[in-house]
């Protein structure tokens, strides 16, 4: 990992999504939000996420999802340039 790079909390991106830290975890562990666990020996060790895959995850995989349940409006809700 490149020592630039920003790592975000799951509080970081729920607040950037506007939903739950429990919706982060789950976006994580079902849809392959990536992240990886700060203590990987430790079971409730906090994730940590990149913010450049964040931001890579968010126009692939989650806009798209909303894109094809909501409409146009919810991309301009979530906030692509967050």
């Amino acid at each position: 990992m490149h020592a630039m790079e920003q790592l975000l909390s799951t509080n970081d991106v729920a607040s950037r999504m506007g939903v739950s830290r429990q919706h982060v975890v789950a976006y994580i562990l079902r849809y392959d939000l990536p992240a990886r666990k700060l203590n990987p020996q430790k079971r409730n060790s906090p994730y940590v996420i990149n913010e450049t895959e964040y931001h890579k995850w968010l126009e692939q995989v989650y806009l798209k999802k909303i894109h094809r349940k909501q409409g146009f409006a919810s991309l301009v809700k979530t906030g692509l340039n967050s």
